[in-house]
Formats: structure tokens, C-alpha cells, sequence
């Protein structure tokens, strides 16, 4: 009977945290028939439950809310529809769980328990919590949380992340975009096992939270990024800081962030021609200076020569947008590089290279 409760809709990582800990209690308790404690922790998780869905819904500020007892919330919530009269009415059982821990009532008002209602009790928590559950997700959109566990649960969830981030709130997006997904990428990362499709998973999440996001967010989100290139570990750097940035994301106009971040990942390309740094350089074109163009044309033409089409595209588009000082000296490279491989490879090897220098020369 242990299994999850959807706790998920609740934002505060804390409250969640903990509940999930009374969940699990109380189902510890009814194993072994502490129909008491049943009821308490019944009682108790209800009404934070509903406390915290009256706050969410504006019935009530957190002040206000946070004073009510669980009477009380039940009857707020169901006069203002928020929970089935159903869940109401077998409410009941567990309406006045306070007086089970007071002893001067408890005798008084000759609170019993027994199997039958303890086992009302644990079915009432998970009816309640799913009702505010399935009202949140109708009304709000998923929240971060539920979102990264349906993309831990099943990857292919990606495929529709459009449909799970619309309606939801700005700040469940800048959960999901400086939080969840760059610990989730990271623990993933650094899993003896990871996968690269979970992996994608996510950087495919942050980039569609990117899009969906506000000017103002992804201002937010930008200047996240420049914090964690000015302070972040070479671990956080190594792994989400890479997938899920795009120079793109920033303004084309150089500014001194960005030439940070630009050379710090040229630097990173030097030594490790990974797929996520090259899709990282995407919108580097304008930002280029001349002194750069050994440290992105070297590496990048290394790989295409070998066959990487997004190494290829990245050179091609990105010459193509940079400064005109800029496209003659990585012409000049790329020649260079022709001459050499002109005496190793065939034509056809060559076909890649040739065309992007065939495009850049047009202007010229």
C-alpha cells in the first residue's frame, strides 16, 4: 500500500520534502497498527495539502492561511470548490485528529480509533491530494517538479514538453531552467551509467523553457549563465553549463560577459571537441574577434573533415556572420588547412571544406 503520493504540485521543496517523510511514516504506522498515529499524520498532511492549495488559489495570504486549523480549511476549501464534497464529507474521520494528541480531550470527548478508520484516513490523503493534484495541473499547468519527474520516468515525454510547459507559472519555468534541470543534468552526468538520451532529455527541456520564457526571464536566465562561467565549478561547467548554452541567447552586440563566456568556450573546444560545446557556439559569429580564429576554425575543421555535420553547419553559418577582418583571416586558416589535407585525403573527403570556403571567398 506504500506507494507515492503525488506530492509533486507543491512548489515549496521543504513542505514537499517533508510530507513525503509523513507519508511515509504513516503508511510505516498502519503496517503495524498505530491506528493513532495513522490518523495524525492523516490529519496532518490533509491540511497542509489543502492550506497550501487555499494559499496557491489567492482564497486566503500565506499569513492568513497558515492560521487556520484543519476544520476550518476543509469547510474554506469546499465552499470555495476546491475540494469534491465527496472528499468533504469523509473528512470527517480525521477533522479533529488535534484531539487525539490532546489528553484533556481526548478523554473528554472519547475520541476512539480503530482499523476501519485509519484505513479511511490513508485513503482520504491520497483522494485529496490527487483532487488538488489533477485542480492545480487544470488550472496552473505542471509544475517544475512534476515536469522533471515525467522526463526521468519516460523520455519520451520530450517529445510533447511544448504541451507540458504551456501554463505554467514564470517561476515553475526559472525552477525548472536555474534548478532542476541543471541537477538533474548533473546528477545523470556523472552517473557510472548515464544516458545519453536522458541527458538530451533535459538539455532538449531547458532549451524549449528557454523559448517559452518571458524577455524578462530569459534576461534572468543569461545573466545565470554569466555567474555560473564567472564562479561555477569545472564539474558544472563540464556538464549542463555547456548543453544547455547557447551564444545565440545573448545579444549580438560584444559585450564583456559574453566575451567571457566566448572564450572560455573556445578554450574548452581546444581540448575537447564534444557535441555540446559545438552547439554551445551557436550565434559566436558576431562576437568572433581576429585573435579567436585559430581556436574556432582549427578544432571545428578537425571535425568536419572527419565527418561532423553540426561541426560543419557551425562553421559555415558562423563565418558567414562574422566581421568581415574576421571571415578573411578564417578564410586564410581554412586554405591553409586544405593545403595539408590536399596530401592525405581524396577530393571527396574535402567536398565540406571546399564548400565553405567556396561561400566565404563570394564576398571577397
Amino acid at each position: 500500500m506504500n506507494n507515492p503520493l503525488a506530492l509533486d504540485f507543491i512548489s515549496d521543496d521543504d513542505l514537499r520534502i517533508a510530507l513525503d517523510g509523513d507519508w511515509q511514516e504513516l503508511n510505516s504506522c498502519f503496517s503495524v497498527g498505530a491506528h493513532k498515529s495513522v490518523l495524525v499524520l492523516s490529519g496532518s498532511i490533509i491540511e497542509a495539502a489543502v492550506i497550501d492549495h487555499i494559499i496557491a488559489e489567492g482564497v486566503l495570504s500565506k499569513p492568513e492561511a497558515l492560521k487556520l486549523e484543519l476544520g476550518a480549511a476543509l469547510d474554506l476549501a469546499h465552499k470555495g470548490k476546491l475540494i469534491s464534497k465527496k472528499c468533504y464529507d469523509l473528512s470527517s474521520v480525521v477533522r479533529n485528529y488535534r484531539n487525539l494528541i490532546h489528553p484533556g480531550r481526548l478523554v473528554r470527548l472519547a475520541e476512539k480509533t480503530d482499523a476501519d478508520t485509519a484505513s479511511v484516513a490513508l485513503a482520504l490523503v491520497r483522494m485529496i491530494v490527487s483532487e488538488i493534484a489533477a485542480s492545480r495541473q487544470q488550472k496552473h499547468g505542471y509544475t517544475a517538479s512534476q515536469i522533471i519527474a515525467k522526463l526521468k520516468g519516460d523520455t519520451s515525454a520530450i517529445s510533447i514538453i511544448g504541451h507540458l510547459l504551456d501554463g505554467a507559472a514564470e517561476k515553475e519555468l526559472r525552477k525548472l531552467a536555474t534548478d532542476l534541470l541543471p541537477s538533474a543534468y548533473k546528477a545523470e552526468f556523472e552517473y557510472e551509467m548515464s544516458s545519453q538520451i536522458q541527458l538530451d532529455a533535459y538539455e532538449s527541456c531547458f532549451r524549449a523553457v528557454y523559448s517559452q520564457s518571458s524577455a524578462s526571464l530569459q534576461l534572468e536566465i543569461q545573466s545565470w549563465f554569466v555567474h555560473l562561467y564567472k564562479e561555477g565549478a569545472d564539474f558544472q561547467l563540464d556538464s549542463f553549463g555547456t548543453a544547455f548554452l547557447r551564444i545565440s541567447d545573448f545579444p549580438q552586440e560584444p559585450n564583456r560577459d559574453v566575451n567571457m563566456i566566448v572564450t572560455h568556450l573556445l578554450t574548452r573546444l581546444s581540448s575537447k571537441q564534444s557535441n555540446s560545446i559545438v552547439r554551445a557556439l551557436k550565434g559566436i559569429g558576431p562576437h568572433l574577434k581576429k585573435a579567436d580564429v585559430d581556436s574556432f576554425v582549427d578544432p571545428l575543421v578537425r571535425l568536419e573533415i572527419s565527418g561532423h555535420i553540426e561541426a560543419h553547419n557551425l562553421l559555415y553559418s558562423e563565418l558567414l556572420k562574422s566581421r568581415t577582418e574576421v571571415a578573411k583571416l578564417a578564410l586564410v586558416r581554412l586554405k591553409a588547412w586544405r593545403t595539408q589535407f590536399e596530401k592525405r585525403y581524396d577530393a571527396d573527403k574535402l567536398e565540406g571544406l571546399n564548400d565553405i570556403i567556396d561561400t566565404l571567398e563570394i564576398p571577397f
